[in-house]
């Protein structure tokens, strides 16, 4: 079973070994044996049991269900080439996003330097 949990600051991947600061995220995996697997973010990234997806206009990130295999087909039935051109379209979207929000942000510091400039030239 996987799940997503917040390291409390006693937490070291399995993978890097490195010490997860308390709120950081990472994955655990209980195997069939037993034991668990703690993997950061970067990690569960790398291994294929993590992703960005976009979820209202934002990028989250998400612990997957399935993992992508080698082959370039996810246990899903899905095919990774898919998966992967979808999470590019989202990346782009978000990218598109912040340039609408840094275009309207300079529009509105354009329109203040108007107005001062109009106040200066009235003075």
């Amino acid at each position: 079973m996987k799940r997503g949990s917040i390291s409390l600051g006693q937490i070291k991947c399995d993978d890097c070994q490195r010490l997860l600061p308390h709120p950081e995220r990472y994955l655990a995996i209980e195997k069939k044996d037993g034991t668990t697997e703690r993997l950061c973010v970067d990690c569960a990234l790398k291994r294929g049991y993590a992703r960005y997806k976009m979820e209202r206009g934002e990028l989250v990130l998400t612990f997957m269900e399935e993992v992508v295999e080698e082959k370039g087909e996810a246990k899903g039935g899905e095919k990774g080439e898919e998966k992967a051109e979808a999470e590019e379209e989202e990346k782009e979207e978000a990218k598109e996003e912040e340039k609408k929000e840094e275009t309207g942000a300079e529009k509105a510091e354009a329109e203040e330097k108007e107005k001062a400039e109009a106040e200066e030239e009235k003075e």
